[in-house]
């Protein structure tokens, strides 16, 4: 599935709204008026040059081809992310320049707007990164770690309840968002996990990332250190056990200068424990000394790996890392589970070092950009 139009489009969040739910858990079946396309997609577009974004949400009734464009997309200026609880048949745009949070359902198949809620009079200065935990169709926070707070809402009301203070989260040094996926399931509670760093700086906290387990059914939650820095992916494994991996950012600016950026590593936290295994993986060393990082599922419990191609892509080229990062320049390596310290190339086009996967039902769907980002294709 590809999206066609504007520059620089690169897909944001999938969301399964039909009946069957795309957790383990069933979601609620909707009502008969309720009926509308399976999923909602979350797509971003950017200028030329990346000083502004839009967001716009798209809908598809299958996922397994085809294409897509903005014709009768929802359009929200200045960024936006798409969020909602799987099979509700209702979804939820969380609006960057407006600081909002609206609510969609469906009459007659055509998505209608429900309800809004301003997070401006919340202390919410700037919305980048944030997430949304649910508790049901009916009660969800909204954690924006640059607030320092993790904002109860009413979704039924569409009203803020509380504030919960989430200072306990952030680094010392910069600005603390959570990795994605943003929320991992496990039994009655979510993990979340932070990484901090300084966009325009390019560099990366050293501080360790912190693992959050947080309850939705009452907003507790308990933060741990992980053994490394500049975590920003996970998954879940079929045993339960969580993985959790630096990406390819972090690889590109440690490999230019590791004063700027912590060594990519890879984290495994077994399932029941909130204690993660002490020894953290070091994924330059299982790609042969080359710059490494990200991580994307596989659906048979395989992970894929960036790899730098520095035969093509040399350190001693004069590249900036966030060239290294941006262009296509990056193999795929597979990494062996059964020995997580050994990992093979696999043969796949270079891509860009940017990551974006989405698990359906057990089905990973992977987002990758052409290299001049006029489009994005789902794989």
């Amino acid at each position: 599935m590809t999206l066609l139009k504007r520059f620089h489009l690169a897909f944001g969040p999938i969301l399964f709204l039909g009946q069957t739910a795309c957790s383990d858990e069933p979601g609620p079946t909707p009502p008969a008026e309720a009926e509308g396309p399976r999923y909602a997609i979350g797509s971003s577009v950017f200028n030329a040059d990346f000083t502004s974004q839009d967001f716009f949400v798209t809908f598809a009734d299958e996922l397994d081809g085809g294409e897509i464009d903005l014709e009768g997309a929802i359009p929200f200026s200045g960024g936006g992310t798409l969020w909602g609880v799987a099979g509700a048949a209702e979804f939820y745009v969380v609006g960057a320049e407006r600081q909002t949070v609206s609510k969609f359902g469906f009459e007659d198949g055509v998505p209608v707007p429900l309800g809004e809620v301003g997070l401006g009079g919340e202390g919410v200065r700037t919305l980048l990164g944030e997430a949304m935990v649910f508790d049901g169709p009916d009660r969800a926070y909204l954690v924006d770690p640059l607030s320092a707070q993790a904002i109860e809402l009413d979704l039924a009301a569409m009203e803020v309840v509380r504030s919960i203070d989430i200072s306990s989260w952030l680094d010392s040094t910069q600005d603390t968002f959570v990795g994605f996926p943003p929320v991992l399931p496990r039994d009655d509670e979510v993990v979340l996990f932070t990484h901090a760093n300084d966009f325009v700086a390019d560099t990366v906290s050293l501080e360790p990332s912190k693992l959050v387990f947080f309850d939705p059914s009452n907003g507790a939650f308990e933060t741990v250190d992980a053994p490394c820095a500049g975590l920003r992916y996970a998954t879940t494994l079929d045993n339960g056990d969580l993985l959790f991996s630096a990406d390819p950012r972090v690889a590109s600016i440690w490999a230019i200068d590791d004063t700027r950026s912590p060594a990519p590593c890879m984290v495994r936290l077994a399932a029941g424990s909130r204690t993660p295994e002490v020894e953290a993986v070091d994924l330059t060393s299982i790609a042969g000394g080359r710059p490494a990082g990200g991580l994307v599922p596989t659906g048979d419990d395989g992970l894929y790996l960036r790899v730098l191609d520095t035969d093509q892509f040399p350190l001693d080229a004069g590249f900036t890392a966030r060239e290294l990062f941006g262009l296509p320049a990056w193999e795929t390596w597979q990494i062996n589970l059964a020995s997580p310290n050994e990992a093979a190339p696999v043969d796949r086009p270079l891509l860009p070092g940017g990551i974006t996967f989405f698990d359906v039902d057990g089905t990973i769907y992977e987002s990758v950009a052409t290299p001049d980002f006029a489009s994005s294709t789902l794989f």
